[in-house]
């Protein structure tokens, strides 16, 4: 009977990380914004619409590479240098593990962008990193 239970709570354990349900905690001040893997970013790259891959990573981890084409603003300044990303487009936010895009999100919607997504990390991205600029 205990194994059963083991196996069962495992299972539920399980669905409820693969479908997100217990991976998105936010606390006051942070938003979720709607998570897409890889496959989805190249297909909103590809469907003619302005797409912004905003990272908001630190100086020293982009560094060490980034996703080409993607726009480098340090969460720390992005209040300061939120004119540099285009209300009207697509933003798709990553840092290195995904905890700093909850804090992206608000100050994003507080400058008027509504189309939001969350791309998580860095390593999601299955192509080669390009050096930063």
């Amino acid at each position: 009977m205990n194994t059963y239970r083991i196996v069962f709570i495992c299972t539920l354990l399980a669905a409820c990380f693969w479908a997100g349900g217990c991976s998105q905690k936010t606390t006051p001040g942070e938003e979720p914004a709607s998570r897409i893997g890889y496959t989805e970013l190249t297909n909103l790259q590809a469907s003619g619409k302005q797409v912004v891959l905003l990272d908001i990573r630190r100086d020293d981890e982009v560094a060490r590479g980034m996703i080409p084409g993607a726009k480098h603003i340090p969460l720390a300044e992005l209040k300061l240098r939120i004119h540099e990303v285009p209300t009207n487009a697509v933003v798709v936010i990553y840092c290195a593990s995904g905890k700093r895009v909850p804090k992206a999100v608000p100050i994003l919607k507080a400058a008027g962008h509504t189309a939001l997504y969350d791309f998580i990390s860095v390593t999601n991205w299955r192509g080669t990193l390009a050096r930063p600029r």
